[in-house]
């Protein structure tokens, strides 16, 4: 059954691990403690999101929201989280550029500007000789 689910954060953790090739990626885990009206604990939650990057911060004590289906295996995971004491929402941010991967970029550039130079070079002696292709 989904569902949104409110409560405080307890417990939080987190953790970098390596995913190869200068790759990182962060483990968040944490228990949502929910109370109901009068305040009294109905059910603890065990949650965990992962990405590379998170915008947005969450802790010990901050009253979040997020929808999930209760019925799934803990911990539940999620993709992002409504934090609501710092009011904003936690989400995983795009995956960082390994130096690797920065250095093929640019090497490609490069490249796609040699090739551009070359043909508006070879147009530009072309036209000034008279001989066109």
């Amino acid at each position: 059954m989904s569902g949104v689910i409110r409560g405080n954060v307890r417990g939080f953790q987190k953790e970098t691990v390596s995913i190869g090739h200068g790759l990182n990626t962060s483990i968040w885990t944490f228990l949502v403690d929910e109370y109901d009206s009068s305040g009294d604990l109905v059910d603890t939650v065990q949650v965990q999101m992962e990405a590379s990057r998170f915008t947005g911060a969450i802790g010990d004590g901050d009253e979040v929201e997020f929808e999930a289906d209760r019925d799934a295996p803990r911990p539940l995971e999620i993709a992002s989280i409504r934090n609501l004491s710092r009011q904003h929402t936690v989400r995983n941010s795009s995956r960082p550029q390994t130096a690797l991967q920065r250095v093929f970029g640019a090497v490609i550039v490069i490249w796609f500007v040699f090739v551009f130079v070359m043909v508006i070079g070879g147009f530009y002696n072309s036209c000034r000789t008279g001989h066109l292709f």
